[in-house]
């Protein structure tokens, strides 16, 4: 009977052994570079063949300069406009994103931005787009 009782601890032990690296791992938290008045903005029901736009308002929120490489879209539907350079700490920027609202339906795309040359955030757009 204890040589079960020792066997089931030392099972026991080397378990939460093996639990407590991932547990530590889960509570740190990725630091973010950037804040965003929004990261998904829904333009509702637009008509179509009428384009919209939205700019996103984006600020250094790390200690250190942060240099915007370039902003991409998913589609050529999407067109993003944003200046690329240098950004200190608490400087913001607006990126603006543009929809052309050509095909009826519901849509959903991403821009991607891109910086520090690897680092990357993404941003959405959504909505429907409704016969006029």
């Amino acid at each position: 009977m204890m040589l079960i009782l020792a066997i089931a601890m030392i099972s026991c032990s080397a378990l939460m052994a093996q639990q407590q690296p991932s547990t530590i791992t889960n509570n740190i938290a990725e630091k973010e570079d950037f804040s965003f008045n929004e990261t998904t903005h829904d333009f509702g029901k637009i008509p179509q063949g009428r384009p919209v736009t939205f700019t996103f308002m984006m600020k250094n929120i790390s200690a250190t300069p942060v240099h915007l490489t370039t902003v991409q879209a998913g589609c050529g539907c999407t067109t993003p406009k944003w200046k690329s350079g240098v950004y200190n700490p608490n400087e913001e920027t607006a990126i603006e994103v543009g929809y052309n609202a050509a095909n009826v339906g519901a849509f959903n795309k991403t821009v991607t931005i891109i910086y520090d040359d690897n680092k990357m955030k993404t941003i959405y757009i959504k909505g429907e787009v409704v016969k006029d």
